[in-house]
């Protein structure tokens, strides 16, 4: 999976200067449960 598309890789590229604050990174994984990876070895 990857760009398609010239306009979804400057958009990838440019995320990559946006900094989250640790209130935001913390605020964005609250709600995240890790899961027991099925199917892999």
């Amino acid at each position: 999976v990857g760009a398609t598309k010239i306009s979804h890789l400057e958009e990838a590229i440019g995320a990559l200067s946006i900094k989250l604050t640790q209130e935001e990174v913390t605020y964005l994984e609250e709600p995240y449960v890790p899961h027991r990876t099925v199917g892999h070895q």
